[in-house]
Parts: C-alpha cells; structure tokens; sequence
C-alpha cells in the first residue's frame, strides 16, 4: 500500500469522527429505508426524540438507520471517545408491553454482531463500544412522550 492509498483509509476510517456530518457508507452497507404507514410514522419519532435526547447529553451523532450483512443499526453516536450503538424501541399509548420489554435475545444478538461489523467495515475494531436501549414511550395526545436511557445492555465484544 503506498503513502496515497495509507492516507485514503486512514481519512476513511475516521470519516465523521473528526469532522461534522454522517460516516460515509461502507462497502456492504445501506441505509435502512423507513417503515410506511402509522408504525413507520411512530418509529421516526421515536428515533428523532432518540437522537434529540441523546444530543442533549453531549453526544455526537455519527449516523443512524444503517444496514449491513448482519443486521440494523437504528443509531451510531460518541460519547466522548466511546462508540454507542443505540437500539430504539417504541411503544404507543395503550401497549400491553413496554417499550423496554421488547428487545428479545435473539434481537440483543443480532445487535451485538451488526455493531461489531459496523465497527469493522469503519475501521474503528480498537475503539471502546457499548450497546445502550432508548426506550421511547408515545403518550396520548399532547402529552408528548417519554425517553428512558438504558446504557450498555449489550458487551459487543463478549466481555
């Protein structure tokens, strides 16, 4: 690999994190197109007041609604210099689940390993991670709704 090509990858790695604005897709990635209809409509809510939240206590968005080989990543943000995978999860006035109650192991594994892709294919595999749940609760009418913060639920590396 020549110096060119060195420097190439290495501002590739750091495509976002050094710089405002989204991470460049990785080759085998896509953004996730939204869901149609009133659950699609729910859901984009419930990210924006996601991202909003956790704008709101100082973290950097670097992307979010990716898809890779694995699975998707609703949410990839900084907390200083630790990589968040954040999970949304949503629930409308009236559920008999709540949000949180939602996220099944067979989910919790499929999270685990899209976030390591993800950290593969942007070339951040050394970087410390955490998977954190945004449980979004939808309320009735004007009353808006609520955001509850769970940090990491997942070890991404198995530890």
């Amino acid at each position: 690999m020549n110096r060119r090509e060195v420097w190439a990858a290495l501002r590739q790695g750091l495509a976002g994190l050094l710089s405002p604005g989204e991470i460049r897709l990785a080759p085998g990635e896509s953004r996730r197109t939204p869901s149609s209809g009133d659950r699609g409509r729910r859901g984009e809510r419930a990210e924006q007041a996601a991202c909003e939240h956790l704008r709101r206590q100082g973290y950097k968005i670097l992307c979010r609604d990716r898809s890779n080989a694995v699975g998707e990543l609703d949410i990839v943000a900084l907390e200083g210099q630790t990589v968040v995978f954040a999970e949304v999860r949503s629930r409308g006035p009236g559920a008999s689940v709540p949000a949180r109650g939602t996220l099944t192991p067979a989910k919790r594994r499929t999270l685990a390993r899209a976030a390591e892709l993800f950290l593969r294919q942007h070339h951040m595999a050394n970087r410390a991670c955490r998977v954190d749940l945004l449980a979004v609760e939808l309320r009735a009418g004007e009353q808006g709704l609520a955001v509850e913060h769970l940090k990491s639920i997942i070890d991404v590396h198995g530890r």
